[in-house]
């Protein structure tokens, strides 16, 4: 991994990171969605909790990659927008989509995701657990269609082929991460 002459990371990695998160966004936010419309009363803590286990990592990743291409925002100010910004749009798609009762739960969800920020500071950590977050996830829902379909001889989901990308590039975005601070501790 290369670095610019202030020893800072070049776009490569970080891009790679939201590239990961934004598709493992997209793969998970129906399934996210899709429990609690079906299942929930529309109770905040249960709903805010499902909320941020399905989604924590994808958003921890995305700050992680966004805030390493914007190093002169500081941490605390870049927490608030990022927070306010997933909130706020959240919100909206909610509002939207006549899923109102879940804003509470999201909320929940958005307050999580910036409690993760502000106690790990640094932009690499938020990047490295986004990324092993979001691999175990997409892992345990392939492996979970794969059973399905085995055992059942249900189809395959439509989300199948793009849980597999993301997941694969979750465990690459992992695995260059931690390479990449190895390196940079032995220099």
């Amino acid at each position: 991994m290369k670095t610019d002459r202030q020893g800072g990371i070049t776009w490569t990695l970080p891009s790679l990171e939201i590239v990961t998160a934004v598709i493992a966004l997209w793969g998970l936010l129906p399934l996210a969605g899709g429990l609690p419309s079906i299942a929930s009363p529309g109770e905040p803590l249960v709903d805010g909790m499902w909320f941020t286990v399905s989604l924590g990592g994808a958003f921890l990743l995305l700050a992680g990659g966004v805030k390493q291409l914007l190093p002169k925002i500081t941490p605390p100010w870049f927490v608030v927008v990022y927070v306010a910004s997933i909130g706020l749009l959240g919100i909206m798609r909610l509002q939207f989509t006549g899923f109102n009762r879940f804003a509470p739960g999201w909320l929940v969800l958005v307050f999580c995701v910036g409690a993760l920020l502000l106690m790990h500071r640094r932009p690499w950590i938020w990047a490295t657990v986004g990324a092993a977050w979001c691999s175990l996830l997409l892992g345990i829902g392939v492996i979970g269609a794969a059973i399905l379909h085995a055992s059942d001889g249900v189809r395959f989901p439509i989300l199948l082929p793009l849980f597999l990308i993301a997941g694969v590039l979750a465990i690459t975005t992992l695995v260059l991460n931690i390479v990449y601070r190895q390196t940079v501790a032995r220099s």
